[in-house]
């Protein structure tokens, strides 16, 4: 005969679990809760050299389900913006904005511009403020987590003394006493190694000095996390979240500039 555990001492044993969890860490990945899995769409070198926020953009779109008839991998995005931008910095919002609604970013000196017209405006009934969400200040892995968590897919630019990059999340690992240890990121300059997709690991520790996380590892020693963005996926709401709304208040700060 089995004998039933009483209801106290399970409790006792969820308690224990979640204290051990806290006490020793853990790892997330986004997809693994919301679907899908991670992209990792890779420059080629060829007219893509400072094009890393449409390989993140692109990345984001594809996992999000915002695709287009023709454009439904990371890799095809990518190859539309190539067509239709010039290869320049910028940054992933003006790329989903476009790319959404048509919305074309403003005429900044050495920034990526739209030059091939037919593009864009996929989702022109999608409301982009209401989908994107971007943290620039105070702790940006709290950001990711609560971005993560949210169903969200995340982007972040890393920057060193006069450079920037983007990467695109898909997890985080935490240690003891939650402390934030690593990412699990994408990175489109991975065709100087290998033309294979990878999901990397990359060691964050926080600088209270200088008050943000610098990453370590595959080159990266030395920048810093200057900023997250991130895009909800394209999901149809319940009627009654869309009678009654819901959403998530993001975090704002000053935006900062960018190359690539």
């Amino acid at each position: 005969m089995r004998k039933k555990i009483a209801p106290i001492f399970l409790a006792l044993f969820i308690l224990l679990v979640v204290l051990n969890g806290a006490a020793w860490g853990y790892s997330y990945y986004g997809y693994s809760q919301w679907g899908g899995t991670w992209h990792d769409v890779n420059k080629t070198g060829t007219n893509d050299s400072r094009m890393c926020w449409a390989a993140a953009a692109a990345n984001i779109l594809a996992w999000g389900h915002w695709g287009a008839a023709g454009y439904n991998t990371a890799t095809a995005i990518f190859d539309n913006f190539k067509y239709h931008w010039t290869n320049e910095g910028s940054l992933m919002n003006y790329g989903w904005q476009w790319w959404l609604n048509g919305t074309l970013p403003d005429n900044w000196f050495g920034w990526a511009q739209v030059n091939e017209s037919g593009g864009g405006n996929y989702w022109p009934r999608a409301d982009f403020n209401g989908k994107f969400y971007e943290t620039l200040t105070g702790d940006l892995m709290l950001a990711v987590d609560r971005y993560l968590h949210a169903g969200y897919g995340v982007s972040i630019a890393i920057y060193k003394p006069d450079n920037g990059h983007a990467l695109t999340v898909w997890g985080f690992e935490a240690g003891e006493g939650g402390v934030y240890q690593s990412i699990y990121a994408t990175d489109s300059d991975d065709f100087w190694t290998s033309s294979d997709p990878v999901l990397k690991k990359f060691p964050v520790t926080w600088n209270s000095t200088m008050n943000y996380y610098e990453l370590g590892g595959d080159n990266y020693s030395g920048w810093h996390i200057g900023e997250v963005q991130a895009l909800d996926r394209n999901v149809p709401l319940p009627a009654t979240v869309i009678l009654f709304g819901s959403g998530l208040l993001g975090l704002v700060g000053l935006r900062r500039w960018w190359r690539n």
